[in-house]
């Protein structure tokens, strides 16, 4: 509603992390959470003042990124998230890697609701999974 009013565009960022399962199979859950707090902390770290990071559930997460530039902009923070997912986590003083899927929908082009934003993004990173994962793509209304 914030961007609506102030005419700002504003970006979902949908996450989710490719194989997750694998390591709470492997190591349990409650390694898995760390790790997954982990992601969490990395996402942060590599995210500007202002954006927001929060676990949606399982082994996914939503980044906002308001005040969007450019896609190009967009593009550089997607392969910051992609990059800072795949360095490895130790557990039990082994080295676990990962990747993660990103879908991407931008306010007001993808959508005005969060419900649609969140949908498209999801519809996105539906696409990247699809498409072999361990990437990031925008919302496209076309390839739907």
């Amino acid at each position: 509603a914030r961007a609506e009013r102030n005419d700002i565009s504003l970006a979902v960022l949908f996450l989710d992390l490719d194989g997750f399962k694998l390591i709470n199979d492997n190591y349990g859950h409650v390694r898995g959470d760390k790790i997954l707090s982990g992601v969490g902390e990395r996402l942060a770290g590599i995210m500007r003042k202002g954006d927001t990071v929060a676990r949606f559930g399982g082994d996914e997460f939503v980044v906002l990124v308001p005040e969007v530039k450019t896609e190009e902009g967009l593009k550089n923070i997607a392969g910051k998230i992609v990059k800072a997912v795949k360095k490895p986590f130790t557990i039990q003083k082994e080295q676990v890697c990962f990747t993660v899927s990103v879908g991407i929908a931008v306010f007001p082009r993808d959508g005005v609701t969060s419900e649609d934003l969140l949908k498209h993004a999801d519809s996105a990173l539906y696409k990247v999974k699809t498409g072999g994962r361990n990437n990031y793509k925008f919302f496209s209304a076309s390839a739907d």
